[in-house]
């Protein structure tokens, strides 16, 4: 399997100029990988394949001698990957506004098609070089070297180990890529190495895990209220940070407006409104990854509802319900207890989320009730509880019973 390893990289200045020229070139690479695919598509009526861009690739890196000393000719290759997933991805949007549109849901403004006049396809953007902010180059060698007990990092066509954060992290596994990626702050820039190693290892399935001992079961509700809530009695809370720092973003944007594009006051009031994002940005990480550290470390199976996120999002009543929905964070925390339950082998459940918070855990009845109500009060076993307790408790007698569902509930 893959897995990635991201640092902070501190490029000096020889070697800046060196990564920001291949910025540059692998820009402009793109865009004319772009043109050819339209040009290609004009002819033959379908989209060039990998290896008909390779070969592209391949007489660009020949007719360009100015690429050598910047860009390795597999390198390319990798943006030519890029500019095939941009289109399917363009396709992919087209499709869906064809969907909606034919159901009657487009909004005005979004039921024109993205479609080339010229060719009919849907086509991505050309990109800006300051809109340009990575590039991937494939490895074929150690990505590391030392000097003076410090672990640095080997950039293609960068002259000399770049030095680098994360110094004690181990690398998982064999480095196979290593992109490159700039976050433009303002009045300075920073740059990250992400490197895509593969790990050989063998990892145990969650039956193998369990065989040796009783195991820990437990139930994840999920929702905006409270970010989780387990079937234990265990809540994570939601802190509602966006909500709580919204006056300081609009101070932010008050003085951002105000400013000149292009003066140092601009760089400024834009180097602390990304600071401020990051900020928001780091918070939100930080309460995924400490929230399914903790669920993954003390429980062996986990039951936890099948959920579209973004469909239930789009749904939100309001634009509060939709900021909550964003400090919750809920489809990351979803990704990190399943990547981390595999990682440490725990076995993972998925539950159909229908009914979840209307059904009784304790006699089965069916209780309807509306997102407002937050208490589940049973009235055949009057049982008293909390809504997402009750829910939590479902999921986890769902999951463990083979998620059974009476066709009574739906009548």
């Amino acid at each position: 399997m893959y897995r990635s390893l991201k640092m902070r990289i501190e490029p000096d200045s020889e070697q800046r100029k060196v990564i920001e020229a291949s910025f540059r070139y692998h820009c402009y690479v793109y865009n004319a990988l772009i043109t050819a695919c339209k040009s290609y598509y004009r002819s033959n009526g379908r989209l060039p394949s990998q290896f008909d861009l390779n070969k592209l690739c391949t007489r660009i890196w020949h007719n360009c001698p100015f690429l050598h000393r910047y860009l390795y000719q597999n390198a390319m290759n990798e943006t030519a990957k890029r500019v095939l997933q941009a289109f399917a991805k363009c396709e992919e949007n087209r499709r869906r506004k064809e969907r909606r549109k034919s159901k009657g849901k487009a909004d005005k403004e979004n039921a024109e098609l993205t479609g080339s006049p010229e060719t009919g396809l849907a086509c991505p953007r050309f990109r800006k070089p300051s809109r340009f902010h990575s590039y991937t180059n494939p490895l074929h060698m150690d990505a590391f070297t030392e000097r003076n007990g410090r672990r640095m990092l080997k950039v293609s066509k960068v002259k000399g180990p770049v030095r680098c954060y994360n110094r004690k992290t181990p690398v998982p596994g064999v480095p196979r890529t290593c992109t490159i990626e700039k976050a433009d702050k303002g009045t300075h820039t920073e740059y990250y190495a992400c490197l895509s190693c593969w790990d050989d290892i063998e990892r145990r399935r969650g039956d193998e895990y369990l065989g040796g001992h009783s195991p820990d079961a437990v139930g994840i509700d999920m929702g905006v209220s409270k970010t989780a809530t387990l079937s234990n009695g265990t809540v994570y809370g939601n802190d509602h940070m966006y909500s709580k720092l919204l006056d300081l973003f609009r101070k932010k944007h008050e003085a951002f407006s105000t400013m000149l594009p292009g003066t140092p006051g601009y760089r400024k009031a834009r180097s602390r409104l990304t600071h401020l994002y990051g900020r928001l940005r780091g918070i939100r990480r930080n309460n995924v990854e400490t929230i399914s550290r903790q669920i993954v470390d003390n429980f062996d199976i986990i039951c936890m509802e099948d959920l579209k996120v973004g469909k239930i999002r789009r749904k939100s009543r309001g634009k509060r319900m939709t900021n909550a929905y964003d400090d919750a964070s809920l489809g990351m925390l979803r990704r990190r207890i399943i990547d981390k339950a595999i990682e440490a082998g725990r076995k993972i459940i998925l539950v159909d989320p229908k009914w979840t918070s209307q059904v009784c855990c304790r006699c089965g009845a069916c209780v309807r009730k509306g997102l407002e109500v937050r208490t589940h009060v049973c009235p055949e076993c009057g049982l008293v509880m909390d809504r997402d307790l009750n829910s939590a408790i479902n999921i986890l007698i769902w999951g463990l019973t083979g998620n059974p569902f009476p066709e009574r509930w739906d009548k």
